[in-house]
């Protein structure tokens, strides 16, 4: 018989997805429980998990339940977009759901006895080595039930791996696929940088040959060509204030002069295994603390003792440099400051999405690793991406920290602060499932309306698509289409943008 879908939750509300413009559909696996919806079940908190959850009173609110809940919100919001299509034939890409990081890892492999994937083999029982054998489970079934997989070898498939060093863990047999992740290290020699025993990659090195790859010379984590880095979910609550400031779009308020110089405000690893954060959260502190607030020491403290290849002398501090671990005053201080740095964590970290959200030019420490959405900006057709925004300096330049931002003009801090407010929308989710009408649009309604991540993402598989050869769009058409859906033209005239990139053919 036919199957047909019910009326979308946008359909019947009268308030259109942005994305309804686009030409892209995906088709969504209808997967077994066991990958999605039975892990809900093992939940010890009514939120832990989710981007959104249901009160005593049956009303459902969005909910910071996870830093990888962009597993439960972009199913939940394929399965009511325009971009959703139950025939295969004109599906361009195939989603895989599977509440990996959010649930599955943490804290149902955890903590529970079961499930224990390949109890029979005696597979590695924690929890990132179990997640790789759900998604060879989740592989085994779509390729048993489907045609799909086997018609393009998977390489329109997409998989969401949102752990700490998520795409790390990726199955060799999954790898031709488009990953979705938050942590975009392409290193070409990639190796482990978490502090946490269960997620190094390279731990069980009969594992990794078995299931990932050759461990003497591992598989690059991220591949810049085919995946892609999302921005994590947060909650509105988080962002909600920053965009009903009108006045921060006021060309008075882009040149108003900050309080601060450069800010950082969390984990500074001081209960921490060395190697969390790349040590440069903590190398930053050692070299910019603030020598009147801070009691200066001839070592850093890590969980085993001190470390004193790191003295904390505070040595290259400067009045507007503020280093501190986290703050109640987190969003004013991020508002307050004209840079603010954006180090990895165990993994990746939301720090480059804080900033934006605030106003305050990013600072990527980072080396070998793409930040969210980046490169995606370029490909759905803006004409600039993450250089018209941000500062990049290397992780072995650290100590110039200073002398870098000191040394960039006041018009070219002016430029890049206009880009900011101009892409901040496309970090955050706006466009979510939403059982209220009235919340929905007043969502859709703040900043730049209608402009957020959603858009971006949905133009960002598009593009994926297009480059293998799925759509047929001319290139001058989708162009335009874009940069009219995006409103690029927004942007200030006077802003030069610095990396002058081309636009993507085709």
């Amino acid at each position: 018989g036919t199957v047909e879908l019910a009326t979308s939750r946008q359909h019947t509300q009268r308030v259109s997805s942005p994305a309804a413009a686009l030409s892209l559909r995906v088709y969504v696996y209808d997967m077994p429980s066991e990958f999605t919806t039975r892990n809900l079940q093992y939940r010890n908190t009514a939120t832990i998990g989710l981007h959104r959850s249901i009160g005593s009173d049956n009303a459902s609110y969005f909910a910071a339940g996870s830093l990888y809940a962009m597993e439960g919100a972009l199913h939940e919001w394929l399965l009511d977009s325009p971009l959703r299509t139950l025939d295969a034939a004109e599906a361009h890409l195939f989603f895989v759901p599977i509440y990996l990081a959010s649930l599955f890892m943490w804290p149902v492999v955890k903590f529970a006895d079961e499930p224990y994937i390949g109890r029979e083999s005696r597979e590695n029982r924690r929890r990132s080595h179990q997640g790789a054998m759900l998604m060879l489970k989740a592989l085994a079934h779509i390729r048993a039930v489907y045609p799909y997989w086997n018609a393009s070898g998977g390489a329109d498939h997409v998989w969401m791996m949102l752990h700490d060093e998520g795409p790390c863990f990726c199955p060799l047999a999954i790898r031709s696929s488009i990953l979705l992740t938050h942590y975009g290290y392409w290193s070409a020699k990639p190796k482990p940088w978490g502090t946490y025993y269960d997620d190094n990659f390279l731990a069980d090195r009969r594992f990794y040959a078995r299931h990932l790859g050759d461990p003497d010379q591992p598989t690059p984590c991220f591949d810049r060509k085919k995946d892609l880095v999302i921005s994590p979910w947060k909650i509105p609550d988080f962002w909600r204030d920053a965009f009903q400031r009108p006045a921060s779009y006021d060309e008075a308020e882009m040149a108003r002069q900050r309080k601060g110089l450069v800010f950082f405000a969390g984990d500074l690893g001081f209960r921490r295994l060395k190697g969390y954060s790349h040590d440069l959260r903590q190398r930053a502190y050692s070299l910019f603390c603030n020598p009147h607030t801070t009691a200066r020491r001839n070592c850093t403290p890590f969980v085993y003792g001190c470390r004193e290849e790191l003295p904390q002398s505070c040595a290259r501090w400067v009045p507007g440099v503020k280093i501190t671990t986290h703050s109640h005053r987190y969003k004013d201080e991020l508002r307050e400051h004209t840079f603010c740095l954006a180090f990895p964590g165990d993994g990746w970290s939301s720090r480059v999405l804080d900033g934006l959200v605030h106003g305050c030019i990013p600072v990527i420490v980072q080396d070998e690793s793409d930040m969210f959405f980046e490169g995606a900006f370029g490909a759905s057709g803006m004409g600039f991406d993450y250089a018209d925004f941000s500062v990049r300096i290397a992780e072995a330049q650290l100590h110039t920290l200073v002398d870098v931002l000191a040394a960039i003009p006041k018009k070219r801090v002016l430029q890049l602060r206009r880009v900011v407010m101009h892409v901040r929308d496309y970090f955050i989710y706006k466009d979510m499932y939403n059982p209220s009408k009235e919340h929905r649009a007043r969502l859709l309604r703040l900043g730049r309306p209608k402009q957020d991540a959603f858009l971006l993402l949905a133009l960002g598989l598009e593009a994926k698509a297009r480059a293998l050869g799925k759509l047929s769009e001319r290139g001058s058409e989708w162009r335009s289409r874009n940069r009219a859906l995006l409103r690029v033209d927004e942007l200030h005239k006077g802003v030069r943008l610095a990396s002058a990139h081309e636009l993507p053919k085709g």
